[in-house]
């Protein structure tokens, strides 16, 4: 092979790898569409709330219980109208939602009701649960996220 064969065989070659290259790029920029914010489905942010283990002190609570299950303190709080728990609450949902206007959510159970955020028309997700608090009363919640 001459010089001249060598030069458009590498020159193909390289051709080919760019091409290559380039492919890839468009591949990953339109399997990934960035639309803004990468949210998190609300029943999931609401088990993993509710299903966590802290020690009463880590809400704000004046307990000296040690750790228990995040259900069983809400109970408490929200009994006690302490508001530790809302103000928990509050801020794991302006963390995971951090735009205003994100969340709503409401609280009961046979003694009370707890309303937090904002109550509009046409939410994104509503998720409604109920978590054994383990006093024998349940804790009823509705949670609505909106785009």
């Amino acid at each position: 092979m001459n010089r001249k064969g060598f030069t458009a065989a590498f020159d193909a070659a390289m051709f080919i790898v760019l091409i290559g290259i380039a492919a890839n790029i468009i591949a990953v920029c339109l399997a990934h569409p960035d639309d803004g914010v990468d949210l998190q489905e609300p029943s999931d942010v609401l088990e993993r709330v509710f299903s966590a283990k802290l020690d009463c002190e880590d809400i704000g609570m004046d307990e000296p219980r040690g750790r228990m299950s995040m259900n069983r303190m809400a109970y408490v709080s929200l009994s006690a109208g302490d508001g530790c728990f809302t103000s928990y609450l509050e801020s794991i949902l302006s963390q995971t939602y951090p735009w205003p206007g994100s969340y709503g959510v409401d609280i009961s159970w046979s003694k009370g009701y707890e309303k937090l955020g904002i109550d509009a028309d046409g939410p994104w997700r509503v998720v409604e649960k109920d978590f054994q608090s383990g006093y024998a009363d349940d804790l009823h919640i509705v949670l609505r996220i909106y785009r």
